[in-house]
C-alpha cells in the first residue's frame, strides 16, 4: 500500500509513518509538508497513491505560516481534477466533510500523540459490515421454550407434593 502523509509538522509525519509501518513494514510512505508540494505530488502520482493522510491546517509553501483549511483546498483540487484517492483527515481538531461533495474522504481522526493512529485508520479503511438479510431459508429459527421446565420451576418441589 502506498500512503501519502501531508502535514507541516515533521514530528507528526514521523509518528504517523512509524505507527502505520510498525505492523506493515511493506507500506510505501511518502511525505509532503506544504500545499504546493502536496498537489504536485498528487497530480504526478495519483495512480500510485492508495491512501492520503491529510492534515487540515498547513502552509501553502514552506516559508509561510499555517493557513486554516488548506486541507480543504487539497480536497477541492482533487475533486476538480477527478481524483478519487482515499483520504483520511488527521488533524488536531475534528473536521466534518460533506460526503456528497467529497465521497473519497473516508473520515477524520482527531490527532493526539497517544492514539494508535494505525488502529484508527484501519477502522476507517475497514468499517464493520452489517449482516444482510439472506432470506427466510437462512434465518435461524427461534428455539421453542420448554414450558414443562418453566412449570417445574414454578411448582412445588417433588418432595413436597
Amino acid at each position: 500500500m502506498s500512503i501519502l502523509i501531508i502535514d507541516d509538522d515533521p514530528d507528526k509525519r514521523r509518528y504517523i509513518a512509524s505507527m502505520l509501518m510498525k505492523d506493515n513494514p511493506e507500506y510505501k510512505i511518502s511525505e509532503c509538508d506544504n500545499f504546493q508540494d502536496a498537489v504536485t505530488f498528487i497530480d504526478t502520482n495519483s495512480q500510485c497513491i492508495d491512501l492520503i493522510v491529510l492534515d487540515w491546517c498547513f502552509p501553502i509553501r514552506q516559508d509561510r505560516n499555517c493557513v486554516n483549511g488548506m486541507g480543504g483546498q487539497v480536497l477541492g483540487h482533487m475533486a476538480s481534477n477527478g481524483q478519487t484517492n482515499k483520504v483520511i483527515i488527521c488533524s488536531s481538531d475534528f473536521v466534518e466533510i460533506d460526503k456528497d461533495e467529497y465521497p473519497f474522504v473516508l473520515g477524520s481522526i482527531v490527532f493526539f500523540p497517544c492514539i494508535q493512529i494505525d488502529e484508527e485508520i484501519n477502522k476507517l479503511l475497514n468499517p464493520p459490515v452489517e449482516p444482510q438479510d439472506k432470506g427466510p431459508c437462512l434465518k435461524r429459527k427461534k428455539p421453542q421454550q420448554n414450558t414443562d421446565y418453566k412449570r417445574r420451576l414454578s411448582s412445588q418441589p417433588w418432595w413436597q407434593k
